[in-house]
């Protein structure tokens, strides 16, 4: 019988009557204790852990630096600012604790890794989005303000740099550790909130206090019995608790609330959310070992990786094996899916088994050439590592060839004359060269200018310039003077922008292209000669070198680039001009290049504006034609020599003209001045524009010393070569200039004027004056003459007033709106009307007598030819007049 049945019968009775009686009460109270129940799960007793400021400190940082290399890891940029930022800010809010303490090794850590993770290539910076480069480079200029307050913490990571890796291997044992701790509380933990269980009859390994527990058929897992159990009886007792809910599920059902909520604990699903975390990590890895196994096993598949393993063992390949293991190799360039740098290893690799100098020059000569696969775009340049490998394999090159006197280079398409003796290799050194030297230049047009690692990278140009002259040297000796010349013209466009000590070079270069160069090259040399005289101050030589070539008279007929070369000549034959005190040749040749005109130095791209397109090919080539920093032309340069020319042109001209008012030499100067002039309100003169503003308006007065002063602050002089001797120069011409403006503007109100008196106001000697004020007299520009008895100018007066001049313009206008007037009139009613009379008394004349209508006829043409004739002279009296 079931133990239910087991009870007195006095029991039973009792029960009949108590539950009559409560059994309302029962259910009602259960209800509530089942709510109670799951209401007290959500109630973790969480034992508080009192930390000092130091470790609250440390671990913040600690985060910190987790949160920073994580995100390092994903290239998130974004979220790497984002995280100095708020790491800056939790440091300047721990400043006392820090001063107290020390620097706190996470923020050393996060330091140094975010300065090595900043040195990004250009093949990843041009993956990134727009806001993740922002982001790079706001995070570079706040890690440079940053890093001098901790300079010698970061400058131990930076000598040993294993420091970092290990102390990252630490934290990530150290995590592992603390999640392996914390799995296991929450196991004990998760066996302390499902309540007694029965021990496992099958476990005669436990300990004693398990034994104990079994006979009472109760046991903690959080006491010594759970520390000494293993994981086995872990698993094992989590098997069982079904078997010991289903002993629990017989008991009564008046059995305790507490029993209830320990049973409902024991059927929910728990679920660790670090053990998930965990379980996905290690998911993930076994994928992204699984993809890196597959790609493998493709790449040794592939016949390029095929030469392989045998390639790096002990056996010694034949020469036929080599040659068909780099033919294989070979094959496999350009495909998709070919990977380059394993060509480049698979070609080093051959060089191990190569014995013969020819077999050494074609695998050399493949393995430049895969280097240079590297960069395979125009957009994309080559990184420094591999420019230089590609550099020393073309040294070694030069080198066999040299040794190797019977070696003869062709191209793939010819087909020379067999000599005995000779050895003919298929290869072309001249290209090599040619595409280092844009590979380089491709570099420099990536990079910013300055900056350090720009002026890293120019130092490869020495390199550059050495492997040129070899290459040089080689054609030179082969007969090929043509191909010669053209490496000698890509040396003389790395050094004619250089100092004087590269003349002699210059003009052993320039001879020989002048000698062996075709008419392209030859004209690209003149100008590139112009141009290194023009920057050391050569004016004459480059002025004569440019006028006797006949290259001015039309440069359109150039190629783009010889016309940027044009250019950028003249822009240097200008500033030469200025420089020597020369500012009409100045303004003649910078007048065309001033205002926003990159494009045409090379300097930049064409300005688009809203109505216009952007064209992708042209912006694409216009790219490719970009100068390295380097080697431009500041515009701030250009633009201020312009408007001072423009100002010592334009001034004595309006002075002498002040009436015409379409006379505007100087456009560009003149725009800018009329563009102040309408503005309300002129600040002080602060841009080098409104300097040059300000001096304009002090010359026409006839003050020098105020436009000497104001030009005496522009930043020119101190960008300038000899800037101190072009300003002396320059105060020489800008009194000479004041003298013109003040004879100009207030002659009218003088009759005569002193010599000496002019000398000691513009502080000239006399002779200048005397000869300054006989210039213009001759020219006819001021009406005067010369009293030598007394060193006085007299002046006759023969300007015009403004009276005189107005109403000069007033009898003009009125004498082309007569005309005008008299001009539709004719048209509307005059000759129209007049021929058609004449058509209508010719017919009628021929039905009537001749006398009559012939003399009405006749009357009415005199009557038209006087009209003309008072016409004509009506317009001859209003001019007179």
């Amino acid at each position: 019988m079931s133990r239910f049945f087991q009870r007195s019968d006095s029991e039973s009775d009792s029960d009949s009557e108590s539950s009559s009686s409560d059994s309302g009460a029962a259910q009602q109270q259960k209800r509530v204790n089942r709510f109670a129940a799951s209401s007290s799960e959500d109630e973790v007793e969480v034992k508080r852990v009192v930390k000092s400021a130091k470790d609250k400190t440390w671990e913040q940082l600690d985060k910190s630096f987790n949160d920073i290399k994580n995100h390092i890891n994903m290239n998130d940029w974004s979220a790497i600012l984002n995280d100095f930022e708020n790491m800056i800010k939790f440091i300047e809010k721990s400043t006392n604790v820090i001063k107290k303490e020390g620097v706190p090794p996470g923020l050393v850590k996060a330091l140094y890794l975010i300065e090595t993770s900043l040195n990004l290539d250009e093949s990843s910076k041009k993956k990134m989005n727009s806001k993740n480069v922002k982001a790079h480079q706001t995070l570079k200029q706040k890690l440079k303000k940053t890093l001098p307050a901790y300079e010698a913490q970061v400058k131990v990571y930076r000598d040993n740099p294993d420091l970092l890796k290990s102390a990252n291997k630490d934290s990530d044992d150290s995590e592992s550790d603390l999640s392996d701790d914390s799995d296991l509380s929450e196991s004990e933990s998760d066996d302390d909130s499902d309540g007694p269980k029965k021990a496992a009859p099958k476990k005669p390994a436990a300990g004693a206090a398990k034994k104990a527990a079994a006979k009472n058929g109760w046991f903690k897992s959080g006491g010594a019995a759970a520390s000494d159990s293993s994981s086995e009886d872990d698993s094992e007792d989590d098997s069982d608790d079904y078997s010991d809910d289903s002993d629990d599920s017989d008991s009564s059902d008046d059995s305790d609330v507490g029993e209830e909520v320990d049973k409902s604990k024991r059927w929910m699903k728990k679920t660790d959310t670090k053990t998930d975390k965990k379980v996905a990590t290690t998911t993930k890895r076994k994928n992204d070992d699984q993809k890196a196994k597959l790609k493998q096993e493709k790449a040794a598949s592939s016949p390029a990786a095929a030469a392989p393993a045998e390639t790096a063992g002990q056996k010694q390949l034949s020469r036929a094996e080599v040659h068909q293991k780099l033919k294989d190799i070979l094959n496999q360039r350009g495909k998709k899916g070919t990977n380059a740098n394993i060509q480049i290893d698979l070609l080093e690799g051959l060089l191990v088994h190569v014995k013969e100098d020819e077999d050494t020059f074609s695998i050399l000569y493949n393995v430049v050439n895969a280097l240079f696969d590297l960069a395979p775009t125009i957009q994309v340049s080559m990184a420094s590592p591999a420019w230089k490998r590609a550099a020393s394999n073309i040294k070694l090159i030069i080198s066999l060839l040299e040794k190797n006197k019977q070696f003869v280079l062709i191209s793939e398409q010819d087909e020379p004359n067999r000599v005995p003796g000779n050895v003919y290799i298929r290869g072309n050194l001249l290209s090599l060269f040619e595409r280092l030297d844009e590979e380089l230049n491709k570099s420099l047009q990536h990079l910013t200018f300055p900056s350090a690692e720009y002026t890293e990278r120019l130092a490869d140009e020495s390199i550059l310039l050495e492997i040129g002259a070899a290459v040089q040297t080689y054609l030179e000796q082969g007969n090929q003077n043509d191909k010669a010349a053209r490496a000698a013209i890509r040396r003389l466009e790395h050094i004619y922008h250089l100092g004087i000590d590269q003349e002699s070079t210059i003009k052993k270069l320039s001879a020989f292209i002048y000698q062996h160069g075709d008419m392209r090259l030859n004209a690209r040399t003149i100008l590139l000669n112009i141009y290194f005289n023009a920057i050391h101050n050569r004016f004459h030589e480059a002025r004569d070198m440019m006028l006797m070539s006949h290259l001015q008279d039309n440069p359109t007929l150039m190629d783009i680039q010889a016309q940027i070369l044009f250019n950028r000549a003249m822009v240097q034959v200008g500033l030469c001009a200025f420089r020597n005190g020369y500012i009409a040749e100045a303004q003649n040749c910078l007048a065309e290049f001033s205002g926003l005109r990159k494009e045409l130095l090379a300097q930049g791209l064409s300005a688009y504006t809203k109505f216009h397109e952007k064209e992708p090919l042209r912006e694409i080539e216009e790219k490719q034609r970009v100068l390295p920093g380097h080697m431009h032309i500041p515009f701030d340069v250009i633009e201020t020599v312009n408007l001072i020319s423009g100002m010592l042109i334009a001034v004595p001209q309006s002075a002498s003209r002040p009436f015409d008012s379409k006379l505007k030499i100087c456009k560009f100067y003149q725009r800018h001045m009329d563009h102040l002039d309408k503005q309300v309100f002129i600040p002080p003169p602060d841009t080098f524009k409104d300097i040059i503003y300000a001096s304009s308006k002090a010359l026409a007065t006839g003050d020098y010393q105020t436009t000497i002063k104001l030009l005496s602050t522009l930043k020119l002089w101190t960008v300038i070569q000899d800037g101190e001797k072009v300003l002396e120069r320059l105060k020489r011409i800008v009194q000479e200039v004041s003298l013109k403006t003040f004879l100009y503007t207030y002659s009218v109100y003088y009759d005569t004027m002193r010599l000496d008196e002019l000398a000691e106001r513009f502080s000239l000697p006399k002779n200048h004056v005397h000869s300054v004020v006989s210039k213009m007299m001759a020219n006819h520009d001021i009406s005067a003459s010369w009293e030598h008895s007394t060193e006085t100018i007299t002046f006759h007066r023969s300007e015009q007033t403004k009276l005189q001049h107005l109403a000069l313009n007033y009898s003009e206008s009125l004498i082309n709106f007569v005309e005008q007037n008299e001009r539709i009139y004719d048209i509307k009613f005059g000759s129209f009307r007049n021929k058609k009379f004449d058509e209508i008394n010719t017919n009628a004349g021929a039905a009537q007598t001749s006398s009559g209508p012939s003399g009405a006829t006749s009357h009415h043409h005199n009557n038209n030819h006087h009209h003309n004739n008072n016409h004509h002279q009506r317009k001859q009296q209003n001019r007179k007049k």
